[in-house]
This record gives C-alpha cells, structure tokens and sequence, in this order.
C-alpha cells in the first residue's frame, strides 16, 4: 500500500499545541521551546488582492516554509507521527 502526503500542505496544518507537545518530547530546554513558540505564534498574514494588501490578521496554526528551523520542526513532527 502506497501513502501519498502533501508535504506543502501539511506545514499549513500543524497544530500548534502538537508542536510544542513535539518539542518538549523531544528534550529541548523549557526556555528554547518558547522561544520557538514565541517565532512562531508572532508571524501576521495579510492577503494581495489585486495588488492591494488586505488588512493583517495571525494564523492559528501551520508553520512557515523555507526557513531552517521550519524544516527541523516538521522533521521533528514527521518523526512523531511515525
């Protein structure tokens, strides 16, 4: 049986809880986990609509792509998951 994942939407939908419960499990320090946590909670959307900004809002969830420690935290999660 074959399992195909959408790795590029599955950065989108990681729960935030879940990887901060990851990072914990993963014996890191207290202080470096909410750190991370802090990174990525703090990030604002806004929408370009026509080449016009919506206005910002903040996510509930999902990790940024292309940053370093975005692929550590999914490796991290993937690793969990298996």
């Amino acid at each position: 049986m074959t399992i195909k994942v959408d790795l590029e939407r599955a950065y989108d939908r990681l729960k935030w809880d879940f990887i901060q419960e990851t990072l914990i499990g993963a014996r890191l320090p207290k202080m470096f986990v909410e750190i991370i946590m802090k990174c990525i909670k703090i990030a604002s959307l806004s929408i370009l609509w026509n080449d016009i900004p919506s206005s910002k809002f903040l996510p509930s969830r999902g990790i940024t792509q292309g940053d370093l420690p975005s692929l550590y935290i999914f490796v991290l999660y993937l690793e969990k998951l298996s």
